[in-house]
């Protein structure tokens, strides 16, 4: 289940964007993200833990699975699957 504490947000850092996390109770907020040129829209999977998000390199974009407990980033699909967004995405 979602943590009703913490959201998740992207901010600039260093000319692109990152996700990070903030805690409404403990009022303040660590990055979760180093990644590409940009880490943006980030979206919960139902497990409460996992964040899927878009990471950009260049004119490249691929679909990420970040463990917030963790940090360990990993990949959803193949680079050869082409370019792809979670702006719309559903789990």
């Amino acid at each position: 289940p979602l943590k009703s504490n913490e959201i998740a947000f992207t901010a600039a850092v260093g000319g692109g964007f990152q996700i990070f996390l903030y805690d409404t109770q403990k009022r303040s907020s660590r990055q979760l993200t180093t990644v590409g040129d940009s880490a943006v829209e980030p979206c919960w999977t139902n497990d409460g833990r996992h964040l899927i998000f878009t990471q950009r390199q260049g004119w490249k974009t691929r679909l990420m699975l970040l463990d917030t407990e963790t940090g360990k980033v990993s990949p959803l699909h193949n680079p050869n699957f082409g370019d792809a967004s979670s702006a719309s995405f559903a789990y």
